[in-house]
């Protein structure tokens, strides 16, 4: 168990992933093909703090990968989600559709830097 739990489906499966490292749709369908998905929920758990297309192609693509990965059949659990990903996904009506992860924080998107 990774330490984190479902509040929609207490019983359900989690399985962290690498969003840099993994092409999500393929992950998504592959999981997906799981015959137990409709008895037992599969989710996918991504860490938002070192989501690289976030700082690259921006938030409107990463909702889109993650919307994919939906509707190929797994649930989308995010943890560690900046203040700027929760209000877009607020303003889109989408944090009913992912799941933030029980231990999720709201962080400050900038860190204060060091004094020179």
């Amino acid at each position: 168990m990774l330490g984190f739990t479902s509040r929609r489906h207490p019983t359900a499966r989690i399985v962290r992933v690498n969003f840099n490292a993994i092409a999500p749709v393929e992950l998504a369908r592959t999981l997906a093909q799981d015959p137990d998905i409709q008895r037992k929920p599969l989710y996918v758990l991504i860490d938002c703090d070192d989501v690289r297309c976030l700082r690259t192609h921006g938030v409107c693509h990463f909702v889109s990968q993650l919307l994919l990965m939906r509707r190929a059949g797994v649930q989308i659990m995010l943890h560690n989600v900046g203040n700027t990903l929760a209000r877009a996904l607020r303003l889109l009506h989408l944090d009913v559709v992912f799941e933030l992860a029980a231990t999720s924080h709201f962080r400050p998107e900038y860190r204060a830097r060091p004094a020179a």
